[in-house]
């Protein structure tokens, strides 16, 4: 991919000729600028590094084996880590921590991104997958109007000052409030059975 945006490499069929003239491909593949509207949940097997640790950082949770490794090593080579990591690795762990990545190159283990904040599981390989599904699962088990208003919500607000995303959050949570499923849920607490939620 750096050949070919630096212009070293002359694209060799259509596919390279795509990646070099729409660079929002680029983007939309590592989840830069581009909602998929609904939680996305990372299952790391493996090595996160470059435009794989910029495709982490666009999801909403990981989970990683115990020998995952992560790191922003643009730096090393002279480049930039162009794929959002100087704006969104600074709001997803403490700036120090952030900046010792970015700035390094360094490689941290599951472990290390997981007191970073970085993580929300680090499990033995075989049980990555297994970990996903099951969060995905809770996840899903959850009224729709609900977890999608909530994770706009979460992001809407990052930054804004406290009366403002006071604000924000209320005109989200109207949508939600006003929804079936919003009647569905109280009433299935009280009957003490679990909810069916339309997505209405």
């Amino acid at each position: 991919f750096i050949p070919l945006m630096s212009g070293q490499k002359k694209p060799e069929n259509e596919w390279e000729l795509r990646w070099q003239n729409e660079p929002a491909l680029f983007d939309r593949a590592i989840l830069r600028n581009f909602d998929v509207g609904k939680p996305v949940i990372a299952a790391i097997n493996g090595s996160a590094i470059a435009g794989g640790m910029e495709f982490v950082q666009g999801t909403d949770l990981r989970i990683a084996s115990e020998t995952a490794r992560f790191g922003v090593q643009e730096v090393k080579w002279g480049l930039f880590p162009a794929g959002g990591s100087s704006v969104r690795l600074p709001q997803q762990m403490t700036m120090p921590r952030a900046m010792e990545l970015l700035l390094t190159g360094d490689l941290i283990d599951a472990k290390t991104a997981l007191d970073w904040g970085f993580l929300n599981r680090v499990v033995p390989s075989g049980r990555v997958l297994e970990t996903a599904y099951d969060l995905a699962e809770r996840i899903a088990s959850n009224g729709p109007i609900a977890v999608k208003a909530v994770r706009e919500s979460a992001y809407a607000c990052v930054g804004l000052e406290e009366s403002e995303a006071l604000l924000r959050e209320t005109s989200i949570s109207r949508r939600v409030f006003d929804s079936e499923d919003a009647r569905e849920g109280p009433i299935s607490f009280l009957e003490k059975r679990a909810p069916v939620f339309q997505n209405k």
